[in-house]
């Protein structure tokens, strides 16, 4: 039951608005029950998040996406560059 509370814990404080408007949200019973029945003392780790993209920082991301976006401006500038007509001397 521990891992049920903190889950919808979870929920109440990133989607409360969702879940307020949801059929499957907990009413103050099964939550209060849920409550004195957990283990405060117990880790948790939430299995959701196991499939979550962690490997890399936002800053890490960032970067990439800085770093792809001037590779992708040089491309366009050298693209530009080749396309233009050569001057005739007259």
């Amino acid at each position: 039951m521990t891992t049920a509370w903190r889950e919808n814990l979870i929920l109440e404080n990133f989607f409360g608005n969702t879940i307020s408007q949801s059929t499957f949200r907990w009413g103050p019973r099964p939550s209060s029950e849920a409550e004195v029945t957990q283990y405060p003392d117990e880790s948790f780790v939430s299995k959701a998040g196991a499939h979550l993209i962690t490997a890399v920082s936002e800053g890490q991301l960032r970067t990439l996406m800085l770093a792809l976006f001037a590779v992708l401006v040089a491309c366009d500038v050298f693209s530009a560059i080749r396309s233009r007509p050569e001057s005739q001397p007259e």
